[in-house]
């Protein structure tokens, strides 16, 4: 099983400071720069044969820039 989610890369530069900052937000959790991001939906454990089709379905959500 794999544990997926839809989420934000956050850029080098911003990630850097964010560590150095290191407060307490509520509801987030601290990680490594290399697994830094914003978590958008998590979608829990998926079983491996079901993760191609959560890609598929995935590929066609119409995405607007924000």
């Amino acid at each position: 099983m794999r544990r997926l989610f839809f989420g934000l890369e956050i850029p080098a530069q911003v990630k850097t400071r964010l560590l150095k900052v290191r407060a307490e937000v509520l509801g987030a959790k601290w990680q490594s720069v290399e697994q830094m991001h914003i978590t958008l939906l998590f979608l829990d454990d998926v079983e491996e044969e079901r993760l191609s089709a959560v890609c598929e379905a995935a590929s066609h959500i119409p995405l607007a820039a924000f």
